[in-house]
């Protein structure tokens, strides 16, 4: 294969200039990352546009009105643990990259991704391998600003979980998330004022910790970049060292229909009791496809 990419700035006109102060859910270092993201979309031979330059331009013109994204991260004079948003024209990282690889390539029959997804690392801009977000761009291509995630707790047992039905388990769940409310995040970003914000939990003592996100319905899939729509999308964490992104939003091109495929990692003893407790007939409503990559 053949490829070109080199670190192009956008550049943009009538950006405002200033600081602007982040609140304290960012105090936390945990969640300061670089979140990445793959989008595929079909070529439109009817379309004579160059698609780097068709987005390009139309990344420069959106951030005329979003002009923080085109800012930088810088740590607070005052509190090392404070960021601050400096507002500048330096533009963003953009990288062009041509390659021999169709989509073809990447999927089976099934229209679900062939895993291991071993070329993914190609399409990651090597500056955004990282989780130091200071002194750094804060998008490459495109990215959002703005957004933040409160926790909230479900407190139980184990033998509560084993003992009761799969609902009890989702209502503690759905209850944890009903509280989440505007007066509780108010309530959060107070507290974090009040008192330092603590490492993750285990973190500290060398444990392990699992974190299981599901975003699938958040829409990132429908993000327009100003070519066509997206026909997959994976919500990708390869910033993080030993994470993985398992939830891949995957688009039946005849019908229409988004699935999620689910992408486990696991010892090929450890897959097969997965595989058959998945498939039991008491814990499935639709039958769900597996394509192993042992």
């Amino acid at each position: 294969s053949t490829s070109m990419s080199g670190n192009l700035s956008v550049q943009t006109v009538k950006i405002q200039h200033g600081v602007l102060f982040l609140s304290n859910l960012n105090d936390r270092t945990g969640v300061r990352l670089h979140a990445s993201q793959i989008q595929f979309y079909e070529c439109n031979k009817t379309r004579q546009e160059d698609p780097a330059k068709v987005v390009k331009e139309a990344l420069g013109k959106v951030l005329v009105h979003f002009y923080p994204l085109a800012g930088i991260l810088r740590a607070s004079p005052r509190s090392p643990s404070k960021l601050l948003l400096h507002c500048t024209s330096d533009g963003v990282s953009f990288v062009e990259a041509d390659d021999d690889v169709s989509l073809q390539h990447l999927f089976n029959n099934n229209n679900m991704l062939i895993l291991p997804f071993h070329c993914v690392e190609k399409l990651f801009d090597d500056a955004f391998v990282s989780t130091n977000i200071i002194n750094s761009p804060l998008i490459s291509i495109q990215g959002y600003y703005g957004n933040a995630n409160i926790l909230a707790y479900a407190d139980t047992t184990s033998a509560d979980l084993i003992n009761n039905a799969l609902s009890f388990a989702t209502k503690l769940v759905h209850d944890a998330k009903t509280k989440v409310n505007e007066e509780y995040i108010r309530s959060v970003i107070d507290l974090i004022e009040l008192r330092p914000v603590p490492p993750l939990p285990g973190v500290k003592r060398g444990i392990g910790l699992l974190v299981i996100l599901n975003i699938s319905r958040i829409g990132y899939n429908e993000i327009y970049f100003g070519w066509e729509k997206a026909v997959y999308g994976e919500d990708s964490l390869h910033t993080l060292p030993r994470t993985m992104s398992p939830f891949i939003s995957v688009v039946d091109k005849n019908s229409g229909k988004v699935e999620i495929a689910a992408a486990l990692c696991f010892p090929a003893s450890a897959m097969q009791v997965i595989e058959a407790e998945i498939l039991k007939p008491k814990m499935r409503s639709n039958t769900p496809v597996f394509s192993s990559s042992l």
